[in-house]
């Protein structure tokens, strides 16, 4: 009987000690997995710490900047580009244009240029003038030249060198000449604005 459960108590102790061993094998098993998911993640982390520079200069990168039409303080160069520009559209038209090339400029003219252009499209059409023969001219600018540029006084003058294609009754029956045009800045609410543009001889 002793004998007997003597063998049971070793019995028992050896399922003990199995189930503990399987036990901790089973716990280190499933904790493992745990693991590598830990490092996974710190991992992912790693990475997108990393990239956050480039995301930094990427977004410094799309910050608007001021453009042009924004831009107060131009240049010698950035009214040359502005002068002639306006002076192949002012000097662009047809009778049969109904004054385009001088109603799409207002915004770049200052106050006394709008209105000297309101009352010389009044004149113009006080005179009822025929339309019924075609009358066109086309401008191209070929150099400007600044003859002043005073930053302080918010004045310029730039001279515009153009060649014109002038056409009548029809577009081919045309005569091309060089004409000059003198265009004068003024800077009104602290922009700079056309302020008058006069044809020189031809």
């Amino acid at each position: 009987m002793k004998k007997y459960f003597g063998f049971l108590m070793i019995l028992i102790g050896l399922l003990l000690l199995a189930l503990i061993a399987y036990i901790m094998f089973f716990k280190n098993f499933s904790t493992q997995p745990r693991m590598v998911e830990q490092n996974n993640s710190q991992s992912g982390t790693n990475q997108v710490n990393s990239s956050l520079p480039v995301q930094n200069q990427a977004t410094k990168a799309t910050v608007p900047t001021p453009t042009s039409n924004t831009k107060t303080e131009l240049t010698q160069n950035d009214l040359k580009v502005m002068a002639a520009a306006f002076a192949e559209r002012f000097g662009s038209f047809s009778n049969q244009d109904d004054f385009g090339n001088l109603t799409d400029l207002k915004v770049f003219m200052s106050t006394k240029m709008q209105n000297w252009v309101d009352q010389y499209i009044k004149d113009e059409i006080a005179k009822k003038s025929s339309t019924s023969t075609y009358y066109g001219i086309t401008t191209k600018a070929v150099s400007e030249t600044v003859q002043s540029f005073d930053k302080n006084a918010g004045t310029a003058q730039i001279t515009v060198s153009t060649q014109r294609k002038e056409s009548t009754g029809t577009p081919n029956n045309s005569d091309t000449f060089s004409q000059n045009i003198s265009i004068a800045f003024v800077k009104e609410n602290g922009i700079w604005k056309i302020d008058s543009a006069n044809w020189e001889s031809k």
